[in-house]
């Protein structure tokens, strides 16, 4: 059981945190994001956030993984604006049993005083529900996102994004995505270097950008096509080496035309525009990990020279490789 405890932050420009806790939700939607911004807090001497976790009742909360969590205060004791209002994600958003009257009009009266909406994965249900969004663009994890649209389709869903913000709304996809949005929004209070001092300290993928998909295009095609997975993998697993059509037809034993289009069927993709797109994903985890020249990272992925490399990743990215690198390398 998560005990209560007391914020002891007395600076004056410190940030109000408001956490919902209610029955069903995912522990993990509300944990990461929280631990990002108490991180915050602890890595820098002027940034603070003062994080308060209130429920609809005075007893302890199952969350959907039987975590139990009990909170500072009841939401009839809360009336008071927040800086953030964050709002975790539920297992399934089909199951409403937590939209009582009373939490529904409590979440929205706590809108028109707060600063900033946050939800995390499934918990822009929550925020729908209250009547709290009109025609947002918003993002929930892909595989809720056709019932977010047949329930409020009102709202822009945006169901391929990492996070999403929309005036004084924030959302994110599912569980891990919900850390980035923390600390898209650390660095949006306090600066870059805060924010990834903050992802190094969690052991944390570097801080993605909320326009990045929430899965990469490997698991993408590999949820999609079961004749060509073992192809698929054998394309990860040799992108430093020339490729072509004609190997990859051959090793499925089909005629170059044949297998180009079965593969764009099953994939959705030309198997070289996948190809490429693999090339470049790797090149962006080897340019954010900081361990090899950008000379080598060309190599490693299977480009013919470091021009072509500059060329093609800052076609798809409108950045370049060095650019790239220096937004996801801070000395913190």
């Amino acid at each position: 059981m998560i005990a209560k405890k007391r914020q002891n932050g007395s600076q004056k420009n410190a940030r109000r945190l408001v956490a919902l806790i209610y029955p069903g939700m995912v522990a993990l939607d509300l944990v990461g994001p929280v631990e990002a911004f108490r991180y915050a807090s602890l890595l820098s001497g002027s940034a603070e956030y003062r994080i308060e976790f209130v429920s609809e009742k005075d007893d302890p909360v199952s969350a959907a993984s039987t975590l139990k969590l009990l909170a500072d205060q009841t939401i009839g004791n809360v009336q008071s604006p927040s800086d953030i209002l964050l709002i975790p994600g539920m297992m399934d958003p089909e199951d409403t049993a937590y939209q009582s009257t009373e939490l529904l009009q409590w979440v929205k009266r706590q809108c028109k005083i707060s600063n900033r909406w946050v939800s995390i994965c499934s918990g822009v249900f929550v925020l729908a529900a209250a009547g709290v969004l009109g025609n947002e663009e918003v993002t929930t994890h892909w595989n809720d996102s056709a019932q977010l649209r047949k329930r409020f389709p009102a709202l822009t869903v945006q169901d391929d994004q990492i996070y999403v913000k929309s005036g004084k709304l924030y959302t994110s996809g599912g569980v891990t995505a919900g850390i980035d949005l923390a600390l898209a929004i650390i660095a949006e209070d306090h600066g870059k270097d805060l924010a990834l001092a903050v992802a190094k300290r969690m052991l944390v993928y570097l801080q993605r950008s909320g326009d990045q998909r929430q899965f990469s295009s490997l698991l993408k095609a590999q949820s999609k096509s079961d004749r060509f997975r073992d192809l698929i993998t054998w394309i990860d697993e040799n992108l430093q080496n020339q490729i072509d059509i004609e190997t990859l037809s051959n090793r499925c034993a089909m005629s170059p035309r044949n297998f180009s289009r079965a593969f764009r069927t099953d994939v959705g993709l030309p198997p070289m525009t996948f190809v490429r797109e693999r090339r470049l994903e790797k090149a962006k985890m080897l340019l954010e990990a900081h361990t090899t020249t950008i000379g080598e990272v060309a190599k490693m992925c299977g480009f013919n020279s470091l021009d072509q490399f500059g060329k093609s990743f800052g076609a798809t990215f409108a950045v370049s490789p060095q650019t790239y690198r220096k937004q996801f390398y801070s000395k913190a």
